[in-house]
C-alpha cells in the first residue's frame, strides 16, 4: 500500500474512532432510566414455593388469589437485572425480606399499610440483582407478582404515596365505588387535572368481598389520585335510612360515635381546607350515606368556626364543607369541559372509564345510571337524578360563594400558599441582601466621606502651616533686609565722617605746607 494512501486509511480511522468515542459520551444525553421498564415475569425464571396455587399469583388476572403460607418464598433471576418487584396482595401484608441471592444481602420491606406494593430492589440495594429471593413470613393471600427491569415504571403500575397529612380536599364516600358515580369528575378535575392534593376517604371497607379492594385502587389510580386512601374499619352494611343505619350498625357493635370519631381524627389527620361528602338524603336513601353525611355535620361542630380555619391553638379547622345535592348555597361544577391532563376527555369522561374498573358493581342500576340504557351518557348534565354536578356549601369560614362553580373560591390552595410563600421568602431574601448591600454602600460612603474630611483638614492643617511657614520666611526676610540696609547707611556716615576728616586734615597739611614757606 504506498504510503499516502497508508496515511489517509490512519487518518480516516481516528477520525472514525473519534468519532465513536464522543458518541458515546454525548450520543444519548437522555437520563439512564428515561426508558420505560419492561415487564420481565414471564420472560424469567420464577419459581413459588409455599403457595396453595402457584400459577394464580403469574397469570396477569387479579381477579384470582391464591394462599401463601408461613415461609412461602418467590425466587427469580433474570440475567438483565430485577429492578422491581410488584406485589398485588389481598390484605395488608407485614413485613418481609428480600435477598439477593447471588451476594448473600438482605433488605427488610414495609407495604406501609397497603395491598399494591412496589419494592424498588435498585434504590434497596444501591444496584440492580439478577437473583432474588423474597420471604414472606406470615399467612397471606397473593393476587399477582410481577417483575420489572431498570427504567420508567408503566403507568398501569401503582406507586402509591402516603396519605396526606394536609390536604386542599377531603371526599368522604360510603363505598369504593361512591367516588366514581355520585361524585363523577370531581377526583380527575381536582387530583388529576389541578394537581390539588386531595385525600380520599371510605367509611366501610370490602374486607369481605373479593376484588372490590383492587377496584377502589384501579379506579382511584386513573383518576389522578396518588395518595393511598384511607379507609375506615366499618363494614358494608345496608340500610335504607338513617335509624335503619343506626340499628344494623348498633347490632354489629358500633355507637353513633364511633363514626363522628372517625371523621374528628380523619379531619384532624389529612388537616383538609375543603371537606365534600354525601346528600343529606343519602342520594337514593342510602343509610350509610346519610350516617355518613351525619357524622361529618356533627364533626364539623368541632372542627369548624366561622371566624377562620388551618391550626387554631393546635387544633386543625376547616375552611368549607360542602355536601352533594344540598339545597342551600348551591354549586355547580363543570364536569364537561375537556382536561388537558386526560389528553381532552372531560371530568366526567374519566370517571366513567374508572366505574368500569367495578367490575363487580356493573349488576346494579349504577350502570345504566351512569352510562345509560338505551341512549348513551357522555355527559354529567344528561344525568337526571343525584347528578354529580351539584353540591351545596354547608359550612364556610371565608364567605359565600359567589361565582358559585368551583369548591376552592375565596381560598389559597396549598400549592398556592407554598407558591406565595416561596416567593415571600425570595422576596425577603432579596431585600435583606438589598438592605446589606445598601448598609454596605452607605459604610462605604460614610468612610470615604469621613476619608475626604480627614483629608480635607489635612490639607487645610498643611496650608495653614504653609502659609505660616512662607509668613515667618517672609518676615525673616524683611528683617534681614532693613538690617542690611541699616548696617549700609551706619557705612556710608562712617565713610562720610572719615572724608570729612581726611579732607580736614588735607586742609590743616596744606595750611602748614603754606605756613612753613612763609617763614
Amino acid at each position: 500500500m504506498p504510503f499516502t494512501t497508508k496515511c489517509g486509511f490512519i487518518r480516516f480511522f481516528s477520525l472514525l474512532c473519534t468519532f465513536v468515542i464522543l458518541f458515546s459520551v454525548f450520543g444519548d444525553i437522555s437520563p439512564v432510566n428515561a426508558a420505560e421498564a419492561s415487564d420481565i415475569t414471564s420472560s424469567s425464571n420464577v419459581v413459588t414455593e409455599g403457595f396453595y396455587n402457584p400459577p394464580v399469583v403469574l397469570d396477569g388476572n387479579y381477579r384470582d388469589y391464591t394462599n401463601a403460607y408461613n415461609g412461602a418464598t418467590v425466587t427469580a433471576s433474570n440475567d438483565s437485572g430485577i429492578a422491581y418487584l410488584y406485589f398485588i396482595f389481598e390484605t395488608v401484608p407485614p413485613e418481609f425480606t428480600v435477598e439477593d441471592t447471588a451476594t448473600g444481602e438482605k433488605r427488610s420491606f414495609s407495604a406501609n399499610g397497603m395491598i399494591h406494593v412496589v419494592l424498588d430492589l435498585k434504590k434497596a440495594f444501591g444496584y440492580v440483582p439478577k437473583a432474588i429471593k423474597a420471604v414472606l413470613d406470615f399467612h397471606i393471600a397473593v393476587s399477582e407478582i410481577y417483575l420489572f427491569s431498570e427504567g420508567t415504571l408503566p403507568s398501569w403500575v401503582q406507586t402509591w404515596e402516603a396519605p396526606l397529612t394536609e390536604s386542599d380536599m377531603l371526599l368522604l364516600v360510603s363505598h369504593s365505588d361512591d367516588d366514581q358515580l355520585f361524585f363523577a369528575g370531581v377526583l380527575p378535575l381536582y387530583a388529576g387535572q389541578l394537581g390539588m392534593k386531595v385525600q380520599v376517604a371510605y367509611l366501610t371497607n370490602h374486607n369481605d368481598v373479593a376484588n372490590r379492594r383492587h377496584e377502589l385502587l384501579d379506579g382511584l389510580w386513573h383518576t389522578g389520585v396518588r395518595n393511598y386512601p384511607i379507609i375506615a374499619e366499618f363494614p358494608d352494611l345496608y340500610s335504607e335510612s338513617y335509624d335503619e343505619a343506626l340499628s344494623v350498625y348498633g347490632n354489629a357493635g358500633y355507637a353513633k360515635k364511633d363514626f363522628t370519631d372517625f371523621v374528628s381524627k380523619l379531619i384532624q389527620d389529612t388537616r383538609p381546607l375543603v371537606v365534600v361528602t354525601h346528600d343529606t338524603e343519602g342520594e337514593y336513601g342510602h343509610g350509610t350515606h346519610i350516617l355518613c353525611t351525619a357524622s361529618v355535620i356533627e364533626a364539623s361542630e368541632t372542627c369548624t368556626t366561622p371566624t377562620g380555619y388551618g391550626e387554631i391553638e393546635g387544633k386543625w379547622y376547616v375552611a368549607k364543607i360542602y355536601l352533594h345535592l344540598y339545597k342551600d348555597n348551591k354549586l355547580t361544577l363543570d364536569l364537561d369541559k375537556p382536561l388537558s391532563a386526560f389528553d381532552g376527555k372531560t371530568a366526567f369522561a374519566v370517571s366513567q372509564e374508572a366505574f368500569r374498573f367495578h367490575v363487580s358493581q356493573h349488576w346494579t342500576w349504577f350502570y345504566d345510571w351512569i352510562y345509560g340504557g338505551s341512549t348513551p351518557i357522555t355527559k354529567a348534565s344528561e344525568i337526571a337524578t343525584h347528578n354529580p354536578m351539584e353540591y351545596g356549601l354547608y359550612s364556610s369560614a371565608v364567605g359565600f360563594d359567589k361565582e358559585c362553580n368551583d369548591f376552592f373560591e375565596n381560598l389559597e390552595t396549598i400549592s398556592e400558599r407554598d407558591e406565595r410563600l416561596e416567593a415571600e421568602s425570595k422576596a425577603a431574601v432579596e431585600a435583606s441582601i438589598s438592605a446589606e448591600e445598601a448598609s454596605k454602600a452607605a459604610e462605604e460612603s460614610a468612610r470615604l466621606e469621613s476619608e475626604s474630611i480627614a483629608e480635607s483638614v489635612a490639607q487645610s492643617i498643611a496650608d495653614s502651616e504653609r502659609l505660616d511657614k512662607e509668613s515667618r520666611e517672609k518676615a525673616d526676610s524683611e528683617a534681614e533686609s532693613r538690617a542690611a540696609e541699616a548696617a549700609r547707611d551706619d557705612g556710608s556716615d562712617k565713610f562720610a565722617a572719615v572724608a570729612v576728616l581726611a579732607a580736614a586734615m588735607v586742609c590743616v597739611c596744606i595750611l602748614l605746607v603754606i605756613q612753613f614757606r612763609k617763614r
